[in-house]
């Protein structure tokens, strides 16, 4: 098995795993569900260092972007906090 189709597959099971357990705990807010995948996005990705060169380029921006979902997520929350 090719390391694409392991780090596809650890993703595709570590996010079917999660949502299972959300559901089964009802969560129901979006914000704890992008957070988690993002976590787990980015720990898979980090696990996964030994991609090509081509394969890690490809990724950057993906993992940017999911870097920037959950950064404003964090604000978001920080702001709704300190709001009250």
């Amino acid at each position: 098995m090719r390391i694409y189709n392991r780090y596809i597959l650890a993703l595709s099971i570590s996010f079917a795993i999660v949502t299972v357990l959300f559901a089964v705990r009802g969560v129901k807010n979006i914000t704890v569900y992008f957070s988690v995948f993002a976590i787990i996005h980015l720990a898979s990705t980090t696990l996964f260092v030994y991609f090509n060169p081509k394969a890690r380029r490809a990724l950057v921006p993906v993992t940017f972007a999911v870097f920037l979902g959950f950064m404003s997520i964090v604000i978001l929350k920080i702001m709704e906090m300190m709001r009250g």
